[in-house]
């Protein structure tokens, strides 16, 4: 919601640089991508793409401590959304909870 809504005043590269150069270029990616994925836009889609890094790390959990339990575990299984997937993240959120969230703040219109 906040990069939708803050779209037009972001300076895309230095966002980039930034997220990069903390190690969070993959989760500043994720949530380009799933704002693309929600907004159906294709700015935001080439913005995450031009974050893509092609070593092949392993899925990691995005949430701290959520994989700390089997339970924990399988629930992200079963739940991680495909576009965290891309990503290599692994949580316990559907997608139908980030497009819940999305059209109750951001509007089922806007875009």
């Amino acid at each position: 919601m906040v990069l939708w809504q803050n779209r037009a005043r972001l300076r895309w590269d230095e966002l980039s640089r930034a997220a990069r150069a903390a190690g969070e270029g993959a989760a500043l990616g994720f949530f380009l991508d799933l704002t693309a994925e929600l907004a159906v836009d294709r700015e935001l889609a080439k913005a995450a793409a031009s974050l893509e890094d092609a070593r092949s790390p392993a899925p990691t959990f995005f949430f701290t401590g959520a994989g700390d339990t089997l339970v924990g575990k399988e629930l992200a299984e079963r739940r991680t959304p495909t576009v965290a997937r891309r990503w290599r993240f692994l949580m316990n959120m559907p997608f139908a909870s980030f497009e819940t969230l999305y059209r109750k703040h951001v509007g089922r219109h806007e875009r």
